[in-house]
């Protein structure tokens, strides 16, 4: 058993999804991007192409009012959306798409971290993160917000 103290020392790094489209789209399809129950929907045009759905997706997510978009940076580089969050601060998205041939797909590259994550080594006094037989001390004004352990 060890004695492990919460530090929050961690560099935050930020969050970074990709989300990919490609195949075939038709007038009326659409693409969703989702967080936290809140959706951004593009419905396609005829004539375009996957790089146009990103781009009218990303457009859709720069004109949001909704904190969860607002919260996002959304950059698009010909059909592949980078969504890049805050320093530190997860974010959860989905994807789907109701069409014939046309496809959207995402994943994480980059996973959140920083001072107020559990899960992370360098904020504990003995560079690694608790096990169950280990005693915790956490003194106030650190906080611990992500990467909870779940067992």
């Amino acid at each position: 058993m060890s004695k492990l103290r919460f530090i929050g020392i961690a560099q935050a790094v930020s969050q970074v999804d990709e989300i990919t489209l490609g195949g075939t789209w038709s007038a009326g399809e659409t693409a969703t991007i989702t967080c936290n129950g809140k959706f951004l929907k593009y419905v396609v045009q005829t004539s375009d192409t996957p790089a146009l759905v990103a781009a009218g997706l990303q457009a859709l997510a720069y004109a949001s009012t909704e904190a969860e978009f607002e919260e996002i940076d959304f950059t698009v580089v010909s059909a592949v959306i980078t969504a890049t969050g805050t320093a530190g601060i997860p974010f959860t998205l989905t994807v789907s798409e109701a069409s014939g041939s046309g496809t959207i797909g995402i994943s994480t590259t980059v996973n959140p971290t920083g001072p107020y994550h559990w899960d992370n080594a360098v904020n504990w006094s003995t560079a690694a993160v608790p096990v169950n037989s280990d005693e915790v001390y956490v003194e106030a004004p650190v906080e611990i917000r992500y990467g909870f352990p779940t067992g």
